[in-house]
C-alpha cells in the first residue's frame, strides 16, 4: 500500500514541550487549534483561528477560556507567518482586536455538507418543513 508523503514524515508529538526539537527540521509548522506553541516558532508557521468571541461575548466564556483566549490567541495571530479563519467576518474582526495586518490572514471556507438538499437525491430536506420565515441556526458543538 502507498503511504502519502505527509504521513511518511508526519510526526506524532504527545506533550507540548515534546516539539522544540523538532521545528528545526520542518519547512511550515501548521497549528490548527487556534494557538501557537512555541511562540514565537523558528520556521514559517500558520495558525488556524475561526473567531474571536470573547471580544464580543465574553459572557459566554468561562473565566479560564477568557483567560486562555486571551493569553495564547491574540500572540499567535501577531507571532505565527500566516493565519487562516473561516468566515471574512471573522478575518476582518480578528485583525481588528488582535492588531494584525488582514492581508496576514487568509479564509477558507467551510466546505458545504454533502448531505444538503441538493445533494440528496430524493430532494428531501435536512431541516424541519415547519420552520418560521426568519429563523436562526446556530451549527455549534451540541
Amino acid at each position: 500500500m502507498l503511504v502519502p508523503a505527509w504521513r511518511r514524515h508526519a510526526r506524532q508529538v504527545a506533550a507540548p514541550g515534546d516539539i522544540g526539537p523538532l521545528l528545526d527540521s520542518l519547512d511550515l509548522y501548521f497549528c490548527p487549534a487556534g494557538k501557537l506553541f512555541p511562540r514565537p516558532a523558528p520556521v514559517a508557521s500558520v495558525v488556524t483561528l475561526v473567531d474571536v468571541q470573547e471580544a464580543y461575548f465574553p459572557q459566554f466564556l468561562s473565566w479560564r477560556d477568557r483567560w486562555f483566549r486571551f493569553y495564547h490567541h491574540a500572540a499567535s495571530t501577531r507571532l505565527a507567518t500566516r493565519v487562516i479563519t473561516i468566515f471574512e467576518f471573522s478575518r476582518q474582526t480578528i485583525a481588528t482586536v488582535h492588531g494584525v495586518s488582514p492581508a496576514k490572514i487568509d479564509v477558507a471556507y467551510l466546505a458545504p455538507d454533502e448531505r444538503s438538499p441538493e445533494a440528496l437525491p430524493d430532494g428531501s430536506a435536512l431541516l424541519p418543513a415547519d420552520l418560521p420565515d426568519r429563523f436562526f441556526l446556530y451549527p455549534a458543538n451540541f
